[in-house]
């Protein structure tokens, strides 16, 4: 089985983790993306496409694409006996796999997105927030062990304004990364 954009849950090779985290740090990392999209779909159909060229993509024969036409008038045919819904007259034909992902992008596109954002939107909407960062405290019970002069500094440094606008791109990321992973 084959998931969307190049990810598979069944490979065997010890580099598909790797390939993996590949791919997402260049979904991440692509410049141009708006930043009120939740999945980078330049670098999915990008994704996408890589895999294809490595899996290969056979083109289609002429007696595939005649064999696909008659199954489909010889199912249409069954179909007509014993249903009431009238054929859609689109003509059904074979396709490779690059000509697939041509065609149905936009589709997956209006699938994917409404989730993605929500995967997203949770993994932002249970971090802390700019304002939650300046008043970062650490639990006591995880300062105790420390000497106090250290925990002081902790208790410092976790409240300022420094740490917050370091750890704020973090924050950013982390809706980003939500969606990609999805």
């Amino acid at each position: 089985m084959s998931i969307p954009f190049g990810f598979s849950p069944e490979g065997n090779d010890n580099n598909d983790l790797a390939a993996m985290f590949e791919q997402m740090g260049r979904m991440l990392r692509q410049p141009g993306q708006s930043s009120n999209a939740s999945v980078n779909w330049d670098s999915a159909r990008d994704t996408s496409r890589q895999t294809l060229r490595s899996l290969g993509d056979p083109g289609v024969t002429s007696d595939q694409s005649t064999r696909i036409s008659a199954a489909s008038e010889l199912a249409q045919s069954w179909l007509d006996e014993v249903t009431n819904l009238t054929a859609t007259g689109t003509p059904v034909t074979a396709t490779t796999r690059t000509h697939w992902l041509e065609s149905t992008f936009h589709s997956w596109r209006a699938i994917v997105e409404p989730v993605a954002d929500g995967v997203a939107n949770a993994m932002s909407g249970s971090l802390p927030t700019q304002d939650d960062l300046a008043t970062l405290e650490l639990p006591e019970e995880m300062l105790a062990g420390l000497p106090d002069e250290v925990a002081a500094q902790m208790r410092d440094m976790l409240g300022s304004p420094e740490m917050a606008s370091m750890l704020a791109p973090l924050m950013n990321m982390a809706k980003t990364m939500g969606a990609t992973l999805f």
